[in-house]
């Protein structure tokens, strides 16, 4: 009898399993790559400080601009004090989540899709450009994204406990863990008692299930008072993201919600939008939809422009990862729903066309969210082909000026034994500056540096690192 059912659950599962095989092969190869971009700062640098100090306080110092410990910081410096500290332990330790994430994506799939077109809406979501890099990276969102699908699915099929487990981790990630959260909460009340007319006493009953989520969200703006000095917004002029928490002026709002819009509309998304006004059309506008999908779209996109909008923090396509996630899955249906013969056709085109989407790279005056594509990864090894010229030159590091995400020693970013890294840019005191697309500069910095000569170019798909002699 267990053989059967053993043998039913693999049947009914083959698909999920290979793709899950693929996906281990895909993290594997890319499991020389180094922390990168923003995942620097919020993972590898305070995991060191867990890691070298042996967990002797959560509590962060100021130099790190983080006040408290996260749980893919907490994770990651536990996993290098058990096995140590390498890139090939830490993208090893992370493919449990990876996988997570892929099968609690698939459940949602499964929930939404008929049988018959379940592969098609699986790749459609798992493939789309921002949400695979991120779970192939070592990124913060990796976790954030497996814990929201987990807490999604826990609350679909009202599974209290494990739905209060998953929100309070997906609460330990980061602030934008605690937002989600927060949509997911509000989604569940406002389904509850407008959508399902349950009495508000019922309501709040079944709200003790998120106690554990909001007092640890309560905690956290405390220690952040008492430990950092600032209520959530870190205006604080000694941390280097505080110009990011200072309010817009109007135009500044208008800038930041056309940044914002194009960010949800590129990596493919924008062909989406295009299928599903083809089918409104078509269908002379009787489509038959997803509600509540629908709904939390709606609610996630208010709740991020209100965190958003109004400051001046770049806008970054991995933001609106679980948006793509919960869109797409929704646009799937209604195609499947409005036109059932041609459906497979257009997710297999959809599909093709978010993978082509990690081939794209912006002009280069054109800032690009390098961490939610794919086009980034001829960046590892043109990197090292830099720090080797350097090492030939016998030029000190320090002596070589470049820009974010260069900047941090190759301990944080390489895990390696290396203090050693590049100076921010001085053009006074510079021997060389290195200049490459992937650091978004702005145009005057941009113009600074192309005045002097250029003696050496990395170039591939796009991605360029060019050293230019300052003196």
């Amino acid at each position: 009898m267990k053989m059967t059912r053993f043998y039913c659950l693999i049947k009914n599962n083959i698909f999920f399993l290979i793709v899950a095989c693929c996906i281990t092969i895909a993290k594997l190869l890319l499991c020389s790559t180094c922390f990168f971009w923003d995942a620097i700062s919020l993972i590898s640098v305070p995991a060191n400080y867990l890691f070298e100090t042996k967990f002797a306080s959560l509590l962060y110092p100021p130099e790190i601009n983080i006040t408290l410990a996260t749980f893919p910081q907490i994770y990651t410096a536990l996993v290098w004090s058990i096995f140590g500290r390498t890139l090939l332990i830490t993208h090893l330790a992370y493919l449990p989540f990876v996988l997570m994430f892929a099968y609690q994506l698939y459940s949602l799939c499964k929930r939404f899709s008929p049988k018959d077109f379940l592969p098609y809406v699986y790749l459609f979501v798992l493939l789309d450009t921002t949400i695979f890099t991120q779970i192939l990276l070592l990124t913060p969102d990796l976790f954030l994204l497996a814990f929201a699908a987990w807490s999604l699915n826990n609350l679909l099929t009202n599974k209290k406990i494990t739905l209060s487990c998953s929100l309070f981790l997906l609460a330990t990630v980061s602030d934008r863990g605690m937002i989600l959260s927060g949509v997911l909460i509000l989604f569940h009340f406002i389904d509850v008692v407008f959508f399902q007319k349950l009495s508000l006493r019922s309501a709040v009953k079944s709200f003790l299930i998120y106690l554990p989520t909001l007092c640890f969200c309560l905690f956290l703006v405390f220690v952040q008072k008492f430990h950092s000095g600032y209520f959530l917004i870190n205006t604080d002029e000694k941390s280097p993201w505080s110009e990011h928490w200072h309010f817009v002026d109007f135009y500044g709002f208008v800038r930041n919600l056309l940044v914002a819009t194009f960010r949800c509309v590129e990596n493919g998304h924008l062909f989406v939008l295009i299928m599903l006004a083809f089918v409104v059309i078509r269908t002379k506008g009787k489509v038959a939809y997803n509600r509540s999908l629908l709904f939390l779209c709606a609610l996630f996109l208010l709740v991020m422009a209100f965190c958003t909008l109004p400051f001046r923090n770049p806008i970054n396509t991995r933001y609106f990862a679980f948006l793509f996630m919960i869109f797409s899955i929704f646009a799937a249906g209604v195609l499947i729903k409005s036109m059932p013969r041609v459906a497979k056709t257009f997710l297999v085109v959809l599909t093709i066309l978010a993978v082509m989407s990690n081939l794209i790279v912006y002009p280069e005056k054109m800032a690009q969210s390098w961490d939610s594509s794919l086009a980034h990864l001829p960046y590892y090894k043109l990197r090292e082909q830099v720090k080797d010229f350097f090492s030939e030159q016998n030029v000190d590091y320090a002596e070589v000026g470049t820009s974010f995400p260069l900047l941090q020693t190759f301990e944080n970013t390489d895990l390696i034994d290396d203090i050693r890294s590049f100076s921010s840019i001085d053009f006074d005191n510079n021997c060389f500056v290195i200049y490459t697309n992937i650091s978004n500069l702005n145009d005057d910095t941009i113009d600074k540096i192309s005045e002097y000569p250029c003696v050496k170019s990395f170039q591939k798909n796009g991605i360029f690192m060019n050293i230019h002699k300052i003196r």
